[in-house]
């Protein structure tokens, strides 16, 4: 395992078997802020065509969804359940795409934007480059 805050660039996930989460709330990562050192997951999480049942998230601040913000890769992975955001960038899988990539996913996720803009089934905002 790696240091909190560590963005995992260079590091392989693989999921072995589908995940139910019982209806509770799991987010990969931590939208930083604007001011905040950026360290969004860099790695690849490779769903290995597994699925995640049951996520039932609710989110105070922005880049809500299974993760929260990416620079590296998604892919292979099938999400459902609920996301319900009460800022920006609300996603099924990914709240923000920061110069990443999302790959062979698809979401079933009822996603709600209470308190903004950028809202999406798969990803809630575009994918920003420099």
């Amino acid at each position: 395992m790696t240091a909190e805050g560590d963005n995992f660039a260079g590091v392989y996930f693989k999921m072995i078997k589908n995940i139910d989460l019982g209806n509770h709330s799991m987010k990969i990562g931590q939208y930083p802020g604007w001011n905040a050192d950026r360290r969004f997951f860099a790695g690849v999480f490779d769903g290995n065509n597994c699925t995640v049942i049951n996520l039932n998230m609710t989110e105070s601040g922005m880049g809500g969804g299974l993760f929260s913000v990416v620079s590296g890769t998604v892919k292979n992975l099938t999400v459902y359940g609920s996301v319900n955001g009460n800022d920006k960038m609300v996603g099924g899988i990914v709240g923000w795409l920061y110069q990443g990539t999302l790959e062979n996913c698809s979401s079933y996720v009822n996603v709600t934007s209470n308190g903004g803009n950028y809202a999406g089934g798969l990803v809630g905002f575009y994918n920003y480059s420099r």
